[in-house]
């Protein structure tokens, strides 16, 4: 059969023992590091080699996991395998203890510990053949040349049926998280875990996220100033950026800006019969993991995206040493755990001092162009030295991808290092769905984090609940 391996440069050595296994089981065999390209052509030659191929063997490492060139290459085959199922298969071969990617996850796939696993691997693939190959030398010109008449249809269904029936393949189940919690939890045990969270931890106790926030604050302007009821139109004016509206609104509210934020911001907070603010399944788990444990085990600090004050009124709730951070020059003492908030403070029920709030373009273009701002400094160090677990996070904040990127080529390790939790796209198409879950995922990556994925967003507090 003609085979593809898709791998990193960094595991060369791996994919020439593997190529020469391979040959020698009388495959074609085919990889961009076994070849010599016109640069120019290169794209072209390899999307022609993977829709030309019948197997394609993705060779999942640390370093393959940091290559924007080989996600590129698997997700063209999975596009591909989904159009061929009858003629073309897939094989991912996971090499030690890396994490599979979400989207590898429903592809049966090999994990390699050893060169005898990886020889029985080869000579696997060789029994499905209904009869042997003819070896042929790699052509340096090209990456794969013409299919002939032979049919391998046979051979690569024979091949799919063994996958589903062999034992030694592993198919990894959605919900199975036990190398990336274990490694959360040493983060944890070893006072290195930061949270890092967004506008979806807040949003369970009744406060708004970004654009309902924005609206809020758009009817307040207009009604306070014509005296109307809020239109239906205002969503689409939504279609200007979150930032620029941030500075419209800034402009329009002069002096009033911060106290119109405050109000808005805790007008809707869902309130129980006591009168006391709902503790969410999600906000229970992340005071438990505040909470120190009798061995001083808890979070390190929690860094927040949010203005709000509502996990310091469960902290003080539960009586958990913190220190809320919004300033240069505030610091917290060893027995308290810092909540950064990096974006600016609002308490609901102290008076408003000096905010630091980021929320109109002008605020982040400062944030942006400052790279030596507190808030910068101190979430680079987190990023830096720290693991850091990702919740309630769009990843759209340029600024927090900027120095999401900038830790990623600092990480002297290929392994990513930091988390994030992401609810799996729903949409009416599920093909439109797997491709934007793929999609998502690279993103994350190539930002050096490792999706954990959930089915609903009440799902986190059981990541969460795992660690403690």
């Amino acid at each position: 059969m003609r085979i593809f391996v898709s791998s990193s440069g960094r595991d060369y050595a791996f994919v020439e023992h593997l190529s020469s296994l391979l040959e020698s089981e009388g495959h074609e065999v085919f990889s961009l590091w076994s070849i010599r390209l016109d640069v120019s052509s290169i794209q072209k030659n390899i999307l022609k080699s993977i829709t030309g191929s019948d197997v394609f063997i993705a060779v999942v490492s640390e370093n393959s996991l940091q290559s924007q060139n080989c996600q590129s290459e698997w997700i063209s085959a999975l596009v591909h395998a989904q159009n061929h199922k009858d003629k073309f298969i897939l094989i991912p071969i996971a090499l030690g203890s890396v994490q599979m990617p979400h989207y590898l996850w429903e592809q049966h796939f090999f994990k390699i510990d050893s060169k005898s696993q990886l020889s029985q691997f080869v000579k696997w693939i060789g029994k499905t053949q209904s009869e042997p190959t003819i070896s042929v030398k790699r052509d340096s010109k090209t990456l794969i040349k013409k299919k002939d008449s032979k049919d391998y249809k046979e051979p690569v269904e024979k091949l799919r049926v063994a996958l589903e029936e062999r034992t030694l393949i592993k198919k990894k189940d959605s919900k199975d998280y036990k190398e990336p919690v274990e490694k959360l939890r040493v983060a944890l045990k070893e006072n290195k875990l930061t949270l890092v969270c967004g506008a979806g931890v807040s949003k369970g106790s009744g406060l708004p996220d970004w654009n309902e926030l924005i609206l809020s604050l758009l009817d307040k302007t207009l009604y306070d100033k014509s005296k109307k009821e809020d239109p239906e139109g205002l969503k689409d004016m939504m279609s200007m950026s979150g930032p620029i509206m941030g500075r419209c609104l800034k402009t329009q509210l002069g002096d009033g800006f911060e106290k119109s934020i405050k109000e808005k911001l805790y007008e809707f907070a869902a309130e129980s019969e006591e009168g006391k603010l709902v503790k969410t399944p999600l906000i229970e788990s992340i005071i438990k993991l505040s909470r120190p444990q009798r061995s001083g085990v808890c979070l390190e600090s929690i860094i927040t995206l949010n203005f709000d004050s509502m996990l310091e009124d469960f902290l003080t709730e539960e009586k958990i040493s913190f220190k809320s951070i919004y300033g240069e020059g505030m610091t917290c003492d060893s027995k308290e755990m810092p909540v950064y908030h990096i974006h600016g403070f609002l308490p609901r029920k102290d008076p408003i001092e000096k905010s630091n709030l980021v929320f109109s373009e002008d605020a982040y273009h400062t944030q942006f162009s400052d790279h030596y701002s507190w808030s910068n400094i101190t979430l680079l160090y987190k990023l830096m030295n720290n693991t850091c677990l990702l919740i309630g996070v769009s990843l759209k904040d340029p600024n927090l991808r900027r120095l999401l990127d900038v830790s990623r080529r600092g990480n002297t390790e290929s392994s990513l290092k930091h988390y994030i939790v992401k609810r799996i796209p729903r949409s009416k198409s599920s093909d439109l769905n797997d491709f934007q879950t793929m999609l998502e995922e690279q993103d994350a990556n190539s930002l050096g984090l490792y999706v954990l994925w959930v089915e609903e967003y009440e799902d986190i507090p059981k990541i969460l609940d795992k660690l403690s």
